[in-house]
């Protein structure tokens, strides 16, 4: 139903999705296949820089184009950037990382907040702290119920076999994987602390043949990031699969029993 709303408009016009990101191009269009996106709507995207559009839209005094819908996507819980003028604005927070810190000072914040028509999450969570931030700032109580909770499907079920749960007694260790790119720790990235999972399961290593296995499979483009995990592996129950097959990731993931994921929440250290 989304994609049909951003690509028909209700006086025929045609209308195409653009994709403005602060990764590169090629990324954006490499994750855009992977979502299997129905044919007459991939064949419309567009991608561009995020600068570019706030650049068009600002320098212009009356641009030829504008936006129809602008998902602004932001792991915070206010917009990165304003409003654009004439266009149905949507936040996407997708995961609060600014859960430790106060509410900002800047008085545009909650005028920000006002200007946007839909804010989206992925969870019951994201959407009370989002609504008890808004209160705390002074946003109008309108942008609290602009928040809708939605549930994408992050892993497809019918991919992935039950895998049978082991007794308590059971000598068989845990089969656990995480699945994430590996970048370095960053104080404004999601960052997936696959250090902090190393260090731990070096630990478990004591518990000796039912300690549980621990795999790490995800894309690095940190080549002395990816040395330093490595460095860290004390472990043999430890293994770090980098740029991995989609074939390779997929069968990692039906021998998991457990699928681990770290929420960056080591973020200063």
């Amino acid at each position: 139903h989304l994609l049909h709303a951003l690509t028909s408009a209700p006086d025929g016009r045609a209308l195409f999705p653009l994709v403005c990101s602060v990764s590169d191009t090629s990324q954006v269009r490499d994750t855009l296949r992977r979502l299997q996106l129905p044919g007459a709507w991939a064949d419309r995207v567009r991608v561009c820089p995020w600068d570019h559009l706030r650049a068009y839209c600002r320098d212009l005094p009356h641009p030829l184009w504008r936006p129809h819908t602008l998902v602004h996507m932001h792991n915070a819980s206010v917009p990165a950037v304003p409003a654009v003028g004439r266009a149905r604005n949507w936040l996407h927070c997708q995961f609060p990382f600014d859960l430790d810190q106060p509410p900002g000072a800047r008085a545009s914040q909650a005028r920000d907040l006002a200007a946007y028509h839909k804010i989206i999450v992925n969870s019951p969570f994201t959407a009370a702290h989002l609504r008890r931030r808004y209160g705390q700032m002074g946003a109008p109580p309108a942008v609290s119920k602009r928040i809708e909770v939605v549930y994408p499907p992050c892993v497809d079920r019918a991919a992935l076999p039950r895998a049978p749960r082991p007794s308590v007694d059971s000598k068989v260790p845990r089969s656990c994987v995480m699945v994430g790119r590996l970048a370095p720790p960053s104080p404004m990235g999601n960052n997936k602390c696959h250090h902090v999972a190393i260090r731990i399961f070096n630990a478990l290593h004591a518990m000796g043949e039912t300690a549980p296995s621990l795999t790490i499979v995800g894309a690095c483009a940190h080549p002395r990031w990816e040395a330093a995990l490595r460095g860290l592996i004390r472990s043999p129950r430890v293994t770090l699969v980098v740029n991995a097959s989609e074939k390779v990731k997929m069968d990692a993931l039906r021998r998991a029993q457990t699928l681990l994921h770290l929420t960056g929440m080591e973020d200063a250290q």
